[in-house]
C-alpha cells in the first residue's frame, strides 16, 4: 500500500534526475547489434534508441524467444488501445515482450489478468497501482477508487506467430491532457523516479528486468492461474458506480455498479436491472481524479 511519505516522493519527482535508459555496468554487458544494445541471459533484451515503436521491432526481430524483449528510448509511432497515439518521448519506458502462449495471457482475458499482475508488481515499489478496465495503469491514494493518475497502458498484439505485449510506463513526463480522449480519459501522471530509485534501480532497462523476472516467476509458480484473483483485488472502481462508453463518440451503452470481472475478462455491471457483461468500451468512472 501507500507509505507515509509516497505523497512527498510525488510532489518532489521532478527534483529527481530522470533514470537513464542504460547504466555503465549494463552497457558494458550489453552486444552491439545493427539496431541496438542485446543483453543475454534467461530473459534477453535489446534495447535500441528510437524506433517506430518497441511492438514493431519485437515482431521483426529474429530469434525473439519467449521472454524476449525490446525496450526502446523513444517512440515515433507508439500506439495505444484501438490504435490510438501514445505519446513517447525519452525518460519514459516503452518496452515490448513476448509472452507464452498459455493460459492466461492466450485468451480473451490476458489484458486484466497481465494488468492486475504488473498492478501487483509495481506495488511492490511503495505505491499504490490499479487497474482501469481493459488495459490502463493507474496510480492511486490509499482509499480504494480515490484515483489519481493514469501513469501506463498495456497494449496486446499478434504478430508473425507471437503473441506480444507492449508496455507503456510515464516515469520522467506524461502526456498534456489536451493529447487524452475528452470522455473517458483520466489525467495522466507518473511513476517518480525517486520512488522507483529506493530500491537500488538505477536505469530503465533495470526497472524493464525487473518486471519481466516479476512476471516470468508468476507464470512458472502457477500464480498467474489466480489471474482473476490478482486483477479483481486491483481494480479500479469496484463497488462504485460507472459508464461503459463505446462507439466513435463514446456514448454511455451500460450504467451500474462495478461488480468485478467474469472469467473472460470482460467487466461485470450491476444496473439494476439485472448484471451485464461489458466486453468492449471504456470506463467512465462517476467519481472525479483528485489532484496530488
Amino acid at each position: 500500500m501507500w507509505r507515509k511519505n509516497a505523497r512527498n516522493k510525488v510532489s518532489n519527482a521532478m527534483s529527481i534526475p530522470p533514470l537513464p535508459l542504460l547504466s555503465p555496468e549494463r552497457t558494458s554487458q550489453g552486444i552491439a547489434k545493427e539496431n541496438g544494445l542485446l543483453l543475454e541471459g534467461p530473459s534477453p533484451v535489446l534495447v535500441c534508441g528510437s524506433v517506430s515503436s518497441a511492438l514493431d521491432i519485437a515482431a521483426q526481430c529474429d530469434p525473439l524467444p519467449v521472454w524476449g524483449s525490446v525496450l526502446a528510448e523513444s517512440q515515433t509511432q507508439g500506439r495505444g488501445q484501438l490504435g490510438r497515439s501514445w505519446d513517447s518521448p525519452p525518460g519514459n519506458l516503452y518496452a515490448a515482450l513476448r509472452l507464452p502462449e498459455e493460459a492466461p495471457m492466450n485468451g480473451d482475458a490476458a489484458a486484466p489478468a497481465i494488468g492486475g499482475m504488473l498492478a501487483m508488481i509495481l506495488s511492490e515499489f511503495g505505491i499504490s497501482i490499479h487497474v482501469k478496465w481493459p488495459n490502463d495503469l493507474v496510480l492511486t491514494l490509499p482509499k480504494l477508487n480515490t484515483f489519481c493518475k493514469k501513469v501506463g497502458g498495456i497494449l496486446l498484439e499478434e504478430k508473425n506467430g507471437r503473441l506480444l505485449m507492449g508496455l507503456g510506463l510515464n516515469i520522467a513526463s506524461a502526456p498534456d491532457s489536451s493529447l487524452l480522449r475528452e470522455k473517458t480519459a483520466l489525467a495522466a501522471g507518473c511513476i517518480p523516479a525517486s520512488v522507483v530509485q529506493s530500491v537500488q534501480i538505477t536505469c530503465l532497462t533495470d526497472l524493464w528486468l525487473h518486471i519481466v523476472g516479476a512476471l516470468r516467476q508468476l507464470m512458472e509458480d502457477g500464480i498467474a492461474r489466480n489471474w482473476r484473483y490478482l486483477a479483481e483485488a486491483r481494480l479500479l472502481g469496484r463497488g462504485e458506480l460507472a459508464d461503459i462508453c463505446d462507439g466513435p463518440d463514446e456514448a454511455p451503452v451500460v450504467h451500474g455498479r462495478i461488480l468485478g470481472l467474469d472469467d473472460s475478462g470482460g467487466i461485470r455491471i450491476n444496473t439494476g436491472l439485472g448484471v451485464r457483461t461489458c466486453t468492449s468500451g471504456s470506463l467512465l468512472l462517476q467519481k472525479r481524479e483528485e489532484e496530488l
